[in-house]
């Protein structure tokens, strides 16, 4: 039985967790479960086959780069980085149906992915990178075979932006716009109708009864044009409408993701969201960009779907706007993709791809994400038997008996937590100045103790500036030496005996550790890269070489010291090389995000609203 301890805050809201269900390399079914009871603390098991199902996802060896729905909800077509490939999906198992590839003297960058509008066919656009040559090629869905390649000179800059692709409502018609540029094609036919260029960049294009009506933009005014399927047909402006709040700072503005599509303008500046109903000049919908990230619109525009901070969130048209229907928590999608008829969303985050149906999503209130002010900190006791956790720059550490999943200790550590490390049978948490060690519980204490610091059992102090800003500690396992990372990315290392600084050095990453012999110290960044300093009896001749993900000295914490690993598409191998689970999207992250203790495996980084500790072997 595989367990799952994920430790929390006590006054975050309710969050509900997840447990994973092993399943086919393609595919993984997870289902979201009740947690325990306990304060700061949730516990999640259950044997594998036992669990429902509510989600199903799949998965390639590449990053997902589009997923679009056919007009039946039947089918999904994804593309994928470094595949020439284009998969059909079943869109309930998300098992490939087909897999189309362009013919082979084709070249080609995935730009634009369409269904015609009776579902039968299947139409991708691309570049022919010598020579700059625009194709669309098509295929027929019942059949597999190729209806049409059109090839077409495209003088504009094919590299820099991805194309939009729509159909006529007869389906025999496509049109593609790229930048500033829009070319029309009979599909069918594979002849090459017009092409136009205009003096604003094209936000979207769509169909509108015989023609194609598209949308640019400048300083203050929105453009719908329209645009005819005969070779003579030329661009028409059919109406300007005023942008939102009348123009003045819109260019100001990062705009990140214009869409016009249903009359609907989104306006992304990064740090707010706005869907205007842009005939009607009213603003629909307004939220901070983390509670609202980038939608997806039903085709009547009655719901869209999007990935927030907090989960996947499911909004409905109103008389006075667009509100909150439903959402589901613990997964947080790159980008969502709601079906035709509104029932089901796609997110894809890298590798994989999900599907959920949202009648499984909650119609309760949406709550927001906790503000994390760093990362989450832990280390486990030398036994591999206790675990203790923070969150940076909070003031309370948990200490974690892992056999049981009891929480044993809360220390108040009366300061912001910079760091924490287990020492023998000690807990010494970091902070600005100081460092305090306390006792860790003997198995005849009693569950929960509470301490502070008139409990701890030893305090070190360290002659570090009032002012100067910490971003991360670490402790030997020795105690010898205490390393910090400054706010200008120093590496300063301390001596415990003395409360001296005794070595300093540029370092470009803010992850600290500390090897098992205290021989050498390792700073990490984010991305997964590493540089470590060997300490010796000069430490200003030490170091620093670079590590990586393929070559981890012994002891290092992102490497298991019993043999299991964490592949490139995210499975957890056991010692004799099988899988054993797939880790779901909100778990995955670079190596220098985790860290290893026997059989167990903990995620700390900071896109989790809780750390997680999975017991691998129970």
């Amino acid at each position: 039985m595989t367990k799952y301890f994920e430790i929390i805050n006590a006054s975050l809201p309710h969050i509900y967790h997840s447990a994973l269900v092993v399943a086919p390399k393609e595919s993984i079914v997870w289902k979201l479960y009740e947690s325990h009871a306990l304060p700061l603390i949730r516990v999640v098991c259950g044997v594998p086959l036992s669990w429902g199902t509510n989600i199903v996802a799949a998965t390639r060896s590449s990053q997902i780069e589009q997923a679009v729905w056919s007009p039946c909800n039947r089918f999904i077509a994804i593309t994928w980085e470094c595949a020439r490939v284009v998969d059909v999906l079943d869109s309930t198992t998300l098992q490939c149906l087909q897999a189309f590839e362009p013919p082979k003297e084709i070249s080609t960058g995935i730009r634009a992915l369409a269904f015609s509008p009776d579902g039968y066919i299947l139409t991708h656009s691309g570049v022919e990178f010598e020579g700059g040559k625009l194709h669309i090629v098509s295929w027929d869905l019942q059949t597999g075979g190729i209806v049409s390649i059109i090839r077409h000179k495209y003088e504009s800059d094919l590299y820099g932006t991805k194309g939009d692709l729509t159909y006529s409502e007869n389906g025999k018609m496509v049109g593609f716009s790229l930048n500033h540029n829009i070319t029309i094609f009979n599909v069918t036919s594979g002849i090459h109708i017009h092409s136009h260029s205009l003096s604003a960049e094209i936000l979207n294009i769509w169909a509108q009864g015989e023609s194609l009506w598209f949308a640019t933009i400048d300083e203050t005014t929105i453009a719908i044009w329209e645009v005819g399927f005969t070779s003579d047909a030329v661009p028409t402006k059919v109406m300007a409408l005023p942008i939102p709040g009348g123009g003045g700072d819109w260019f100001q503005y990062e705009l990140v993701h214009p869409l016009f599509n249903l009359s609907k303008l989104i306006i992304d500046n990064l740090e707010a969201v706005q869907i205007w109903d842009v005939f009607n000049s009213k603003l629909l919908l307004e939220a901070s960009a983390g509670d609202l990230g980038y939608p997806s619109f039903s085709p009547d525009g009655c719901f869209f779907a999007s990935s927030t901070k907090s989960g996947v969130t499911l909004w409905k048209e109103s008389p006075t706007g667009y509100i909150l229907h439903k959402k589901l928590t613990n997964t947080t999608p790159s980008s969502v993709h709601i079906s035709q008829d509104g029932k089901s969303v796609v997110g894809v985050t890298g590798h994989m791809i999900q599907l959920w149906h949202t009648e499984d999503f909650t119609t309760s209130p949406l709550t927001q994400a906790p503000q994390h002010t760093g990362n989450f900190l832990l280390d486990f006791s030398p036994d591999g038997m206790v675990a203790v956790v923070a969150m940076q720059k909070e003031n309370t550490a948990i200490v974690l008996d892992l056999k049981s999943g009891v929480l044993q200790l809360t220390i108040d550590a009366g300061m912001e937590v910079l760091g924490l490390s287990v020492v023998g049978n000690k807990v010494f948490v970091l902070g600005k100045q100081k460092a305090v060690a306390w006792n860790l519980p003997t198995s005849d204490c009693v569950s929960n103790a509470q301490v502070t610091l008139k409990d701890s059992s030893q305090e070190m102090d360290f002659s570090i500036g009032e002012y100067q800003y910490i971003r991360s500690a670490s402790i030997s396992p020795n105690s010898h030496y205490v390393a910090y990372i400054t706010a200008h990315f120093s590496l300063a290392i301390y001596s415990v005996s003395t409360g001296k600084i005794i070595f300093q050095t540029p370092t470009d990453g803010m992850i600290l550790r500390f090897s098992p012999d205290s021989r050498d110290v390792w700073c990490a960044q984010d991305n997964g890269k590493a540089k470590m300093w060997r300490i010796t009896d000069n430490l200003h001749k030490s170091g620093p070489f670079t590590i990586g993900i393929d070559y981890l000295p012994e002891g290092c914490p992102w490497e298991s010291s019993c043999g299991y690993q964490i592949t490139d598409d995210w499975w957890v191998l056991g010692p004799d090389g099988k899988r054993l689970l797939m880790l779901p999207p909100p778990w995955q992250s670079f190596a220098t995000q985790w860290a290893w203790r026997g059989k167990f495996l903990a995620f700390v980084h900071s896109g989790l609203s809780e750390a997680v500790i999975l017991d691998l072997n129970p």
